[in-house]
C-alpha cells in the first residue's frame, strides 16, 4: 500500500450503469485505478453505514469491483443509482448507496448470509433472477427518475396521482381540469398526446368536453408496462415538442425508504445529491429532490446555510414554491464548480447542510485538505437538528387520519396543564415522529427548563438522555431523540405513553 494513500482519506463516486448492473460489478473512476490500482489488494471489503460488510474482487483489467451480485440483490441496487466511496487505505472501502430519486437508500440489517443467486432459463440464455430486466422500459423509467431528481431543474409541470380506477383494463376516464390542460398546454384541437421516456413512447387518444379532456385509448398499455400501482405519482414534463411529454414515476412504496440513522451514528437526517448542468452553474439555482422536499421541505427557512469541508459557510435563499436554492453562484465560483460536478448535501437540521463537492472525474475536490471540517463538526456546532413541528395554537383533532400522537399522563405538577376531568391528553402531530415538540398545554411543566437541559426517558430497563431545545415558549426534543425512537422501533401513527416522574424524568410505554 502506498504511503500517500494511507495518510489521507479519499472520496469518490460512481454511477451504476445498466451494463455493470447486469454483471454485478461497480466500475471505478479511471483516474483512481490508474493512480492507486497497483496498491489495491485483490480482495476488497465494502462496508455500509449499517455495519454490514460485503466481499468483492478488484479487477485491474476491467477497472471494477466484481462479485457483488449478492449485495446488489440484498439492497436492491439498480441501474442509475449512485455509490459513494470513502477509502482510507487497506482492503476496506466504506460506501453509501443513493437511489434513482437522488436520496441515500435505507440499509436493512443482514440477519443471515444471503443465499446463492438462483439461475433460470429466459429467452435462450441463463440469467440471474435478481438482475434480469424484463424490458427496456424498466431501465428507461429508472433513467427518467434519475434525470428528474439528480440533474434537471423545474421540469415538472403536472402531477397525476394514480388511483385504483387508473389501473383497470379498458377505457381510462381520468378527467383533466382546465387548469391541468393549461399547465400541459393542451387545447381542444389536439386529439392525442405522447408520454414515456426517451425513445419509449405511448400514444394516448384524447376526448374533449366542456374544456376538459379525458384519456381514451393507450393509457392502460403504458400503466401495465410501467407496473404502476395505486398511490404512485406520474410527473409530466415538457420536452420542447407539443403534445409529447416525458414522465417521471415516483413509487408510493419508496416514499419513506431512505437512510436516517441520525447524529448518534455520525449520519445526517437525510443525504441527497445533485449533478450540475450548464444551466445550473450559470443561474446559481438548484432544485432539491422531490423525496427530500416531501419529508423535510417544511422545516427549511427562507435562509439556508451551506457548510463546506474547508470551513466556509454560505447563505443561500430557499423558495418553497419552486423547491429551489437561489444564490449559489458565489459557492460555484469559489470552488470552480462546472458542468457535471456533483454536490452531496447532508441535512443536519435548522436549515443547515454539510456540502461535499465532487469534480467531473468523480473525486472529492477537498480531499487534499490537511485540516477539514467534518460532518460531525457541523452536527455538533448546530447542537442538534431540532425544529418545532406541531402547531402551538392547535389542540389537535383526534379524528385525523395518518397522524403521530404522544399521550402524556400527569403527576401532581401536571394537573394544572391538563383537563380536570382526565389525567391524560392526546396531542396530535402532523409531521414526522422522529422530531417532536412538547404540547403547548404542558407549558407550566417545561417553562422552568432551559435550552440545552437534559431529561431522562426510562423505557423498561433502559434509560435514554435527550437534550431539550427552547425557543421562547416552544420546547422540543433534541439530540438523542432520534436514537431513542430508533431503539424503540416506533412507526408512524404509533402512540407513546409518557408518565411524568419528577422534574427531568419520564417513564415511557409503547402503546399497541
Amino acid at each position: 500500500m502506498s504511503a500517500v494513500l494511507v495518510k489521507k482519506e479519499l472520496n469518490f463516486i460512481t454511477l451504476n450503469r445498466p451494463s455493470a448492473y447486469v454483471c454485478g460489478s461497480l466500475i471505478l473512476p479511471l483516474c483512481f485505478s490508474e493512480k492507486y490500482g497497483d496498491d489495491l489488494p485483490e480482495s476488497i471489503y465494502l462496508k455500509l453505514p449499517c455495519g454490514s460488510i460485503w466481499r468483492g474482487t478488484f479487477s485491474r483489467s476491467n477497472n471494477c469491483i466484481e462479485g457483488l451480485e449478492s449485495m446488489f440483490k440484498y439492497y436492491r441496487l439498480k441501474p442509475y443509482q449512485v455509490v459513494s466511496f470513502h477509502y482510507s487505505g487497506g482492503s476496506i472501502i466504506e460506501i453509501e448507496i443513493f437511489n434513482s430519486y437522488g436520496i441515500e437508500k435505507e440499509y436493512p440489517l443482514r440477519d443471515k448470509p444471503c443465499e446463492k443467486p438462483i439461475f433460470t432459463r429466459k429467452g435462450g440464455g441463463w440469467f440471474k433472477d435478481a438482475y434480469y430486466l424484463e424490458c427496456d422500459f424498466e431501465v428507461e423509467k429508472l433513467e427518467s427518475q434519475f434525470c428528474y431528481n439528480a440533474i434537471r431543474n423545474g421540469t415538472g409541470v403536472y402531477d397525476l396521482v394514480i388511483s385504483k380506477d387508473h389501473l383497470k383494463r379498458g377505457l381510462y376516464h381520468e378527467v383533466l381540469s382546465s387548469n391541468a390542460c393549461h399547465q400541459l398546454r393542451l387545447n381542444d384541437t389536439m386529439s392525442w398526446l405522447e408520454i414515456g421516456f426517451n425513445f419509449l413512447k405511448w400514444k394516448i387518444k384524447l376526448r374533449w368536453k366542456n374544456g376538459k379532456v379525458t384519456f381514451y385509448k393507450g393509457w392502460y398499455d403504458f400503466a401495465r408496462a410501467g407496473k404502476l400501482r395505486q398511490g404512485d405519482v406520474c410527473v409530466f414534463q415538457h420536452t420542447g415538442h407539443s403534445q409529447v411529454f416525458e414522465v417521471a414515476i415516483f413509487a408510493r412504496r419508496n416514499s419513506l425508504k431512505f437512510n436516517t440513522l441520525g447524529p448518534q451514528h455520525g449520519k445526517s437526517l437525510m443525504k441527497w445529491f445533485k449533478v450540475l448542468s450548464s444551466e445550473t452553474t450559470l443561474s446559481g439555482e438548484l432544485e432539491m429532490p422531490r423525496m427530500f422536499i416531501e419529508n423535510f421541505g417544511g422545516l427549511l427557512t427562507e435562509t439556508v446555510h451551506l457548510v463546506v469541508a474547508d470551513g466556509n459557510e454560505y447563505c443561500v435563499r430557499f423558495c418553497a414554491f419552486k423547491n429551489l436554492l437561489y444564490g449559489m453562484k458565489k459557492l460555484f465560483s469559489k470552488y470552480n464548480v462546472a458542468e457535471d460536478f456533483v454536490l452531496f448535501f447532508d441535512y443536519v437540521g435548522r436549515s443547515h447542510f454539510f456540502v461535499s463537492i465532487y469534480s467531473n472525474n468523480c473525486f472529492d475536490i477537498l480531499d487534499g485538505l490537511s485540516d477539514k471540517t467534518l460532518l460531525m463538526d457541523v452536527l455538533n456546532s448546530t447542537t442538534c437538528p431540532v425544529v418545532v413541528l406541531s402547531d402551538d395554537s392547535s389542540d389537535g383533532d383526534a379524528g385525523t387520519e395518518n397522524i403521530n400522537s404522544i399521550v402524556v399522563r400527569s403527576s401532581a405538577a401536571m394537573h394544572e396543564a391538563l383537563d380536570t376531568e382526565s389525567n391524560r391528553v392526546i396531542v396530535v402531530f402532523l409531521i414526522n415522529l422522529l422530531l417532536q415538540a412538547f404540547p403547548w398545554k404542558l407549558l407550566p411543566i417545561y417553562n422552568p427548563w432551559r435550552n440545552g437541559a437534559v431529561i431522562t426517558l426510562v423505557w423498561g430497563e433502559h434509560t435514554f438522555k435527550v437534550e431539550l431545545q427552547r425557543e421562547g415558549n416552544k420546547c422540543s426534543f433534541g439530540f438523542g431523540w432520534v436514537f431513542f425512537t430508533s431503539k424503540l422501533e416506533v412507526v408512524e401513527g404509533q402512540m407513546l405513553d409518557f408518565v411524568y416522574r419528577d422534574n427531568f424524568t419520564f417513564e415511557v410505554f409503547v402503546l399497541p
